[in-house]
């Protein structure tokens, strides 16, 4: 089901996402359960232009974690143009980023 673009529907596709790559979020007791704590969030929203956080550990690398959740809110919402990150540093997969 395509969406428009307001923050709510944003924030409810990153939700439908969660579920549908769940595999990439420490989202279920199983996840967690060996130390996937990974979760995505929504910083801002700027026009057509999400901005994503990334916080805890997950099994994938991040960027590609953002790839495939850009990929998603795309295909939800048409509208958007670009899918970033807030900060950079939250692509590194150091521990340090595994632990925020």
């Amino acid at each position: 089901e395509e969406l428009v673009l307001t923050q709510e529907n944003v924030e409810r596709a990153l939700g439908d996402a969660k579920e549908t790559l769940g595999t990439l979020f420490g989202n279920s007791e199983q996840n967690r359960g060996v130390g996937i704590t990974g979760d995505v969030e929504l910083a801002d929203l700027d026009g057509p232009t999400v901005v994503l956080r990334l916080r805890g550990r997950f099994w994938h690398k991040r960027a590609d974690v953002l790839a495939r959740v850009a990929n998603y809110l795309q295909k939800r919402i048409p509208e958007i143009f670009e899918v970033s990150i807030e900060d950079e540093k939250q692509l590194d997969d150091s521990e340090r980023n595994a632990l925020q």
